[in-house]
Parts: C-alpha cells; structure tokens; sequence
C-alpha cells in the first residue's frame, strides 16, 4: 500500500488503527456511517470486518478507490440527502498556502467554509465541520489528525465551531509513535459527539505508551495507555491536554508572572519574556563543515584569524554553559573580490575551495552568494552587540531530560541556524545570570510542555514560543524578592565559572524560584 502523502494531503492509515477506530464506534451495526475521505478503502474494510455494511464514502482521487460503491467526487462539494450516526476516518492535511488551485477555488465556493474559516486555516479544518453538520444529534465523529490545532493560533476558528456543536468525549494521543512510516507528527485519535443542549464537565485523556507501529491489540489494550480525566474544553483559548490540577498550577504560576494591578485575576496582565528580551534565529552558513576551522585554528595566519567568529550549535549547548564554542569563517567585507579573498586570506580561501562545488549548489535566497560567504546572515546585528546572551537550541528533544537547555553564551559568540539567542532589553533589569535559571527552571518547563508548540517529543523554540513564555520580574522595592535575586544569580555565576552543575547547586535554585512562584 502506497504511504506517501499526494496532493490532496492524505496519508494512508495502517489497517491496526483504523480497526482500532472503528471499535470505538458507539453506533448500531445499521447505523449510518460515512467515511469522507476513503482513500484506498481502509476504514470500509475494517468496518465491514466489524459488522457495519450500511457505509457511505467519498474520495476525491478516483485512482484509489477499491470499493465499487465509494463516490468518486470531493467531500466539500457532495450533497448529502440525509444524516449520518457516525463519521469516521483520516481526513486530509494541508496547508492553505500548498493548496491546489481547483481545491482553493472550492473552499472559496462554500459556505460553510466562508462562514467559519479563511485563509489562514487549514483544508482539515472543513472536513471536521462538514462531518459534524452532517451528524445527526447525538451523532459521532471519530477521525485521526494531527494535534496542532488544539493550540495554534489559527486553530481557534476549529476550536469555536466545535464549542458550539458539541463536545469531546475521548482523545487519544499518539505524540511521537509512528503510527504512518516517515511520519513524526504529533497524533490524536478523538472522539466528538454532536450535542447542541447539553455537554459533560470533562472528557478522558488516554496517551499511549508504546512507540512504532502499534498492533490492533496494542491500540485497543487500555492498559497501553495512560487515562486521566481532564476539563471539558469551554472557551476557544489554547485548549490544554490537562488534568484540572495541572491546570490550576499553570494558572497559578502565570499569575505570579503578572502585574497585581487588575481587581480579578483574568484582568492582570501577564510578563512575557518577549517584553524584556530581543530574541531571534541565529545565522546560516550554508554548509558548516566548510566553514568550520576550529582543527586548524593553529595554521591561521594572525591576520586572518580577523575573519574568524566564535559560533555555538545546538548540540554544544547544555544548561548554563555551552560545552563547545567553535571558530567559524566569516567576510564580513561584500564588496571583496575572489581574487582579493584569494590574496588576502589564502589559507581561509584554500580551505573553503576544497567545497567549492557544494558550496555553489547552497540555497541563494534569491541574490548571487560568494562562495566564501554565509548563506543567511540572519540577525547578524542583533547578535553582534557587545553583550553576553542566552542561547537555546531552536529544536529540543524531551523524552530522556526533564529541563530544557538555556545556557549563557559570551559576548562575541554568535548563534548558528539551529540555536535561538535571547538578549536583554534596557527594560529588563534581572541578571542574565538570574534569566537564564529561569528559564531552566521546572516551572517554565512544565508550562511549555502545555503550552509549548511541541511536536512529539520535539520542542520547538523559535521567536514566537519564546517570546510567549510568562517571565517572573523582581519587585525591586522588596528586599525579600531582592535578596532571592542575587542568591540565584552567585549560584548561576559559580556554576558558569567551573562549567557544570551539581544537584545541590539545581535543588537551592529550584527552591529559591519556589519562594517567588
């Protein structure tokens, strides 16, 4: 069975999942059910398998279809004369941008889509809506699909519509268990029930424990999952796959990072580390071997070695310090010929002509690039001021560590294209000794876990998700807030100065947050 993704955005569930599915169907064997986007038929064979013959489906590429009485035609613009008890499957995933043009077109055309969505959405967001208005009241819709939309900012025009329409009876989350091959996003199976009148207080929460390709047994084994009753969904804000207690204790530490000036709690405004740090990506050479002379630093001439920076990747990065800085090649003059490149830093032009070829093929970024220069200087002058700053890797995998890795990188070290770099504004008034334990400190850890943009078990921190993350400020008219400052701040100093990190030293900087949060 094919498992690429084509143009209609469909990836081909395995047969475990789908059966998987389709036991969690409520409805009667003669029940209605409709699979609007049924591909090469999977969901109809399991649900054949299972007992319910009384099927409708739809399937936009008539390549695929299997199944004699599958429509050929696309979902958005079937006309269906009746309801349906249940409607099952995998729908399509793609972006609006990467939308074919006849596709586009369709939206463009349909009502329900121009009532509730726009460009900014996704073509998934339709195929939820549509299958929930063709459910009847009490009806179900089961399908698989990616997470992302629980929490993405476009994601609130799907979280508004399903509000009004019902509410969710289980979600199953997959993260990073490779349900499709060359998959690694982030999956939840769920379970909506269409209701206009009446919605529970909370919905059940089962995350697998397994990894790759899970068997029908495994799936439906509950003792492969982890259970936990968590809030029903009530307003269309991120919504948090968390037990009430974790979410009491998220709100509880972002109103400690909030003024204490609004009457009620939900007025205050909360800091954000956005308010007191420039943050930005750091810069692309195109190729890092080529540029990478740390093993023959010592064969640099003097005068070339002013065409060197200091540069840290992520995997040098650990909490508080970097384990590694390199010497990277860098010509900061643009107007410099090969020719003066040639005779002016030889050695550094005899070492990048051994990648002359792969150094040509680099991504241009629409403008002709020297072979000897970085692909994307990207935010060269933010990082170029004579400040130490706070490095973080722009991607960071959760599964074997319970803190993320912020270290301090000195002034005159850059960041490279897989590092993120945080440097403090004027307003910003806490060390970055005390910033940066912060920011590895087990509150912030466990908010961006539920609040991060986290793809598995990939955290992902980009300008965005950093900017976003509740910063708690010193009340520096309070002696007490004060003194726990500049305490966290000598352990930080003392751990940079000898490189590591004991337990006792992470336990007294837990605790002294723990007086403030």
């Amino acid at each position: 069975m094919a498992m690429e993704k084509n143009k209609f955005g469909q990836y081909f569930t395995p047969h475990s999942m789908a059966s998987f599915m389709v036991s969690l169907l409520s409805a009667k064997k003669e029940g209605r059910i409709l699979e609007p986007s049924s591909g090469e038929g999977v969901f109809i064979d399991a649900l054949e398998e299972q007992g319910y013959d009384n099927w409708s489906a739809c399937e936009i590429d008539s390549t695929l279809i299997r199944h004699k009485n599958v429509n050929p035609i696309s979902f958005i613009s079937a006309d269906f004369q009746e309801d349906f008890d249940a409607v099952i499957g995998n729908p399509p995933y793609i972006r609006w941008k990467h939308l074919e043009c006849e596709l586009k077109e369709e939206l463009v055309q349909n009502s329900l889509w121009k009532e509730n969505f726009n460009s900014l959405c996704d073509y998934l967001f339709i195929f939820i809506a549509k299958s929930i208005m063709l459910l009847k009241e009490g009806g179900e819709l089961i399908f698989i699909c990616s997470d992302y939309w629980l929490s993405s900012t476009n994601g609130k025009y799907l979280r508004q519509f399903l509000l009004k329409h019902g509410y969710f009876h289980s979600i199953y989350q997959y993260k990073e268990t490779a349900i499709f091959p060359r998959v690694t996003a982030s999956l939840v199976v769920f379970r909506f029930i269409k209701n206009s009148s009446f919605k529970p207080t909370t919905c059940f929460l089962f995350t697998y424990k397994g990894s790759a390709y899970p068997s029908f047994s495994l799936l439906s084994d509950l003792s492969s999952y982890e259970k936990l009753e968590i809030p029903q969904f009530c307003n269309s804000d991120k919504w948090l796959l968390a037990s009430i207690d974790e979410q009491k204790k998220i709100r509880q530490f972002e109103l400690a990072c909030s003024n204490q000036e609004g009457l009620f709690p939900e007025d205050r405004k909360i800091d954000r580390i956005g308010d007191f740090f420039d943050i930005g990506n750091g810069l692309v050479s195109g190729l890092d071997k080529a540029f990478n002379v740390t093993n023959i630093f010592h064969l640099i001439p003097e005068e070339e070695r002013k065409c060197l920076i200091n540069v840290v990747k992520s995997k040098n990065i650990s909490s508080f310090v970097p384990t590694n800085i390199s010497k990277y090649i860098y010509i900061e003059d643009k107007e410099i010929t090969e020719q003066e490149m040639k005779s002016r830093y030889n050695v550094l032009y005899t070492h990048l002509l051994q990648f002359y070829e792969t150094l040509q093929q680099r991504y241009q970024y629409g403008r002709k690039i020297d072979f000897w220069s970085f692909s994307f200087p990207r935010n060269k002058h933010l990082f170029s001021t004579n400040v130490d700053k706070i490095f973080v890797p722009c991607k960071d995998r959760i599964s074997k560590r319970k803190a993320f890795r912020f270290c301090i990188a000195p002034k005159g070290t850059y960041p490279l294209q897989d590092v993120t770099a945080l440097i403090r504004r004027p307003n910003c008034k806490e060390s970055l000794e005390y910033a940066v334990a912060y920011l590895n400190s087990p509150e912030v850890y466990e908010w961006l876990l539920l609040n991060g943009i986290i793809k598995g078990e990939i955290v992902e921190f980009s300008e965005a998700p950093l900017a976003s993350i509740p910063y708690r400020k010193i009340d520096w008219g309070n002696p007490y807030e004060v003194q726990i400052h500049n305490e966290i701040s000598n352990v930080v100093k003392g751990i940079i100065l000898k490189s590591s990190i004991s337990e006792i030293e992470q336990r007294s900087i837990n605790q002294l947050f723990q007086k403030l949060i």
